[in-house]
């Protein structure tokens, strides 16, 4: 009897172990489409003001890409259900950019394709009206296209012309530079820091303050006066507006040599205006503080 019910596990241990080999079924993979962007460059050029004095354009984009200083895309894109599925940045190659190419099954797409100068930090995880695009610390100048992208039953083949999103204002300082300046603080206030795509809303009430500290390496007074203070911004709504400038200077002791407030700067997207006139007096020392407003 011990024996036959020996046998009857043996067996019964056997069948089991034959059964567990067997795999399950595999759901069969959804087929996935290829999908290329080409950016092939601006649908506009950076303008002066409305109401400012006539003169050359901005040097910007030529029919055959971005602005050279442009050196990275970023492509974004978020499934129907509104969830980040894909987040790629790509840098800029001797030759521009190469053609965004990626796979993607059947459904329905949002995408973001975004110029920067700089690389950009981190992106939303969910389309929302608080999915923002960034310019930190308004040092960025930012191409942006956003679309919705369909996948059927066939490859996709589309060419995308990114829009310039952002304003500038350049401040360009004559005369001479005290040699005791160690830094520059300079805000501004009246635009945004941010905008969302989805609402095409920004936040203008929020001031942003930049630093330029003196290089004993690099001739400052040339460098200010070709505009190294300079804000790229974003707009609610992409409205036009007037923004307010404050300069601060210091020496090496921490001492204010030079304060100026400028108010009512008119500033738009796409748009960008300069500031001219001296912080300090002809002889370097705080005085003399004029200023003009042109582009």
């Amino acid at each position: 009897m011990r024996e036959l019910l020996l046998s009857l596990v043996c067996v019964f241990a056997l069948l089991f172990s034959a059964c567990s080999k067997e795999e399950a079924p595999r759901p069969a993979e959804e087929k996935k489409y290829a999908v290329t962007f080409k950016v092939n460059g601006l649908s506009h050029d950076m303008v002066p003001m409305a109401g400012l004095n006539p003169g050359p354009l901005v040097a910007a984009a030529g029919s055959g890409g971005l602005p050279e200083g442009i050196a990275y895309l970023n492509y974004i894109v978020f499934n129907s259900d509104g969830y980040q599925i894909a987040d790629k940045t790509i840098s800029r190659g001797t030759a521009g950019f190469e053609p965004i190419k990626d796979f993607y099954a059947r459904g329905k797409y949002k995408v973001w394709v975004l110029g920067r100068r700089h690389m950009g930090f981190g992106s939303p995880m969910y389309y929302d009206d608080f999915a923002y695009v960034r310019s930190y610390e308004l040092g960025d100048e930012v191409f942006f296209k956003q679309f919705d992208l369909e996948v059927s039953d066939k490859d996709i083949e589309q060419e995308i012309e990114l829009k310039r999103k952002v304003g500038k204002v350049e401040i360009q300082l004559t005369g001479k530079v005290p040699q005791n300046l160690w830094w520059i603080s300079y805000s501004i206030s009246g635009v945004s820091e941010y905008f969302s795509p989805k609402t095409n809303r920004g936040d203008n009430t929020r001031p942003i303050t930049r630093t330029y500290y003196v290089n004993a390496s690099i001739p400052t007074e040339e460098m200010l006066a070709k505009g190294e203070l300079h804000f790229f911004f974003f707009l609610d709504e992409d409205k036009d507006t007037k923004a307010k400038i404050t300069m601060t200077a210091y020496d090496y002791s921490y001492s204010i040599i030079a304060q100026k407030e400028i108010e009512n700067v008119p500033v738009g997207v796409n748009k960008k205006t300069i500031l001219r006139g001296q912080l300090f007096g002809s002889d370097g020392k705080a005085a003399g503080q004029a200023f003009s407003v042109s582009h």
